[in-house]
């Protein structure tokens, strides 16, 4: 696992952090407060997006995902979840909404004029 976070989407909307932690494309999520579950053809990976009301605490995201067990089963997700720091959420996306590292991610420069 990488634990340099990297830019994602859900399509129209924000871009926000996550830090895949199971690269398989075995998962899915039924509902958004739902866990994830593993399916053999399931679309998603597993991550770990930064969901807190600030902005985004990179160093926070960076560290859970340092820290988080391997995981290979949905059944390790329970602990998983109950050990994540408020604003870090367990979360399956689409491969293709990854959209480069988040140090480079659209959007970040902004002009003054």
């Amino acid at each position: 696992m990488n634990p340099d976070p990297q830019a994602a989407y859900y399509g129209l909307g924000a871009i926000f952090p996550v830090v895949v932690i199971d690269h398989r494309p075995i998962w899915h999520q039924p509902t958004a407060r739902a866990l994830p579950e593993q399916r053999p053809q399931g679309p998603d990976v597993l991550a770990l997006r930064w969901c807190g009301p600030a902005a985004p605490d990179i160093d926070t995201l960076r560290r859970t995902a340092t820290d988080a067990p391997p995981v290979t089963l949905d059944s390790e997700l329970p602990a998983l979840k109950r050990a994540l720091p408020a604003g870090v959420r367990l979360i399956t996306i689409r491969p293709g909404a990854l959209i480069g590292p988040w140090a480079e991610r659209p959007g970040r420069a902004t002009r003054s004029f």
